[in-house]
């Protein structure tokens, strides 16, 4: 991918938070945002992306001077299309807000080991899951965000979609992960606060010093895309003021009770006047969780009641600027692993593509194989991490390249029925 580099220096107001300085992680609904009444709010329904980096920005104590829907709002534009957010998307408004990821992203055969590795140091992670529709009964591709484990194993998990946070299981989030068309999902790590190393390259993207480079990817990708979707190559500009702000009027930041009323499940919009109001006030540690919830991912039938379904093409559009230190440091560091680190311990001997066919043409057929959900691809792409040999590589880059290429938006199939 090119990546225009800014010709001025930004100095992002980012600080290295403590672990027991962390703001608990509130959560936000795309649809009804606190502040979408006064601030002029437009694609909802499309705004599951931007949705998910607000809360991992309110948990960093930042962009206090907005709230919810000017950030929502703010960090779509540009990177938000009709047909959703990439997951480069992702990666670059993570950096708007000057987040750094915390490692490749994991995919297929991913271990749960992994995943909870990074819960434990602090991190959250970002996945792109399928969300069934009840009305149709297919999937269509969805950004949530899982930031704890319980003491069962469980995931909980903020939906933004949803009334409140709710607990998964791992069977149900690798499956919703699987489902994500057309050809499966990502999760992709953010560093927490709690985090050291996390909050050390944040402060450095902030003073505009050097990020050691080992998390950047060395193999450039090759080949065309699969559609022309273009939204990671399109420039942002920093959200971030050049002056710390005072904090206004409706931003989730801070818990501001206690306790949390019981909520639903599911979005209710009869009664749901602001989502971030009543429960991302409070600390998600304090809300007694239950039992995975049986139908996550799932659209409840009055969602879009009272919604405005259209997409806003003028107040997405974002002005063509320079991508941020913040930005393309997220974007160089954005990979993903197919396999497990036990299956890439062992390096393959031989090529393992064909020999007859070009790089392009292999690339195609796996691409085809891997939106058929062919069980056996997700091995073949993990092999393939393991293989040294450049054709290998390149096939793998291509297919890398789709991967973080596929947008993730919510309940589009819901909407494209209603």
């Amino acid at each position: 991918m090119s990546i225009r580099r800014s010709s001025t220096s930004e100095s992002l107001p980012v600080q290295a938070l403590r672990a027991d300085a962390a703001a608990p992680l509130p959560h936000i609904n795309q649809l009804r945002p606190k502040g979408a009444a006064s601030s002029h709010y437009v694609n909802g329904p499309y705004n599951c992306a931007p949705a998910v980096v607000a809360m991992v920005a309110r948990s960093w104590g930042k962009q206090g001077h907005l709230n919810d829907a000017q950030l929502i709002n703010s960090l779509g534009k540009g990177v938000v299309t009709s047909k959703g957010t990439t997951p480069e998307g992702v990666a670059q408004m993570l950096g708007r807000i000057g987040v750094p990821l915390a490692g490749e992203a994991l995919a297929g055969q991913y271990s749960d080991a992994a995943l909870k590795q990074h819960l434990q140091q602090g991190n959250t992670l970002i996945a792109q899951v399928g969300v069934n529709d009840r009305a149709t009964g297919q999937d269509s591709a969805h950004y949530v965000l899982i930031h704890k484990a319980t003491a069962d194993g469980n995931y909980v998990v903020s939906d933004p979609m949803a009334n409140k946070p709710y607990v998964i299981s791992p069977k149900q989030l690798r499956e919703a992960v699987g489902r994500a068309p057309p050809d499966g999902g990502l999760l992709i790590p953010v560093g927490g606060p709690g985090n050291a190393s996390a909050a050390a390259t944040a402060s450095s993207l902030a003073s505009g010093q050097p990020v050691p480079a080992e998390t950047a990817r060395t193999d450039a990708f090759v080949g065309a895309s699969r559609t022309s979707r273009g939204t990671a190559e399109m420039p942002l500009p920093s959200l971030l003021p050049t002056a710390p702000a005072a904090r206004g009027e409706g931003a989730t930041v801070l818990p501001s009770r206690a306790g949390a009323e019981s909520l639903l499940q599911g979005l209710n919009t009869a009664t749901l006047a602001s989502t971030t109001g009543a429960f991302a006030g409070s600390p998600a540690a304090s809300v007694p969780l239950e039992a995975p919830v049986p139908a996550a991912f799932s659209v409840p039938d009055n969602a879009l009641e009272g919604i405005d379904t259209r997409f806003h093409e003028a107040a997405a559009a974002g002005p063509a600027l320079p991508l941020s230190t913040a930005e393309q440091h997220n974007l160089a560091s954005l990979d993903i692993r197919y396999g497990q680190e036990s299956v890439q311990a062992a390096p393959v001997k031989e090529q393992i593509t064909s020999q007859e066919q070009n790089v392009e043409q292999i690339s195609r057929e796996l691409l085809s194989r891997k939106e058929r959900k062919d069980p056996e691809l997700t091995r073949l792409l993990a092999r393939l991490e393991s293989s040294l040999f450049s054709k290998d590589r390149q096939v793998l880059n291509r297919i890398k390249r789709e991967d973080l290429r596929d947008p993730g938006i919510g309940k589009k199939t819901w909407i494209d029925s209603f």
